[in-house]
């Protein structure tokens, strides 16, 4: 018998399952989803899509997407899988508040500009 309760045992593990899985994983999204907003603002901003109204709020859409995941993704990703935390290296991350409300805009446009482009 161990002398621990199961349940600490338990919650250690799903600690370390969900370090790991920002260790690992928030890495491979952050460059998907860069890669994916790059390559999305490449093809939406040529010279014969740029007037299209769903091609402008398809650029759109990926600059909120670039920005949600440089604001939200980022800083978790530092924080939980590699133990760094942002606001202490960088001054941009000390504003919480900011960056919270921020990405809560961001957030919403991003739901708006994808169901606007959808419409169109």
């Amino acid at each position: 018998m161990s002398s621990r309760p199961s349940s600490i045992d338990y919650i250690e593990s799903l600690n370390s399952i969900q370090k790991n899985l920002f260790r690992f994983g928030g890495p491979i999204f952050i460059f998907i989803g860069t890669v994916s907003g790059i390559l999305g603002l490449i093809v939406f901003t040529q010279k014969c899509l740029r007037k299209s109204p769903c091609s402008i709020y398809f650029t759109a859409y990926n600059i909120a997407i670039l920005i949600l995941i440089y604001t939200s993704l980022l800083p978790l990703t530092l924080e939980i899988g590699y133990n760094i935390t942002p606001t202490v290296y960088n001054l941009f991350f000390v504003v919480c508040d900011f960056i919270q409300h921020f990405y809560q805009i961001v957030y919403v446009h991003f739901i708006y500009f994808w169901l606007l482009s959808i419409v169109f």
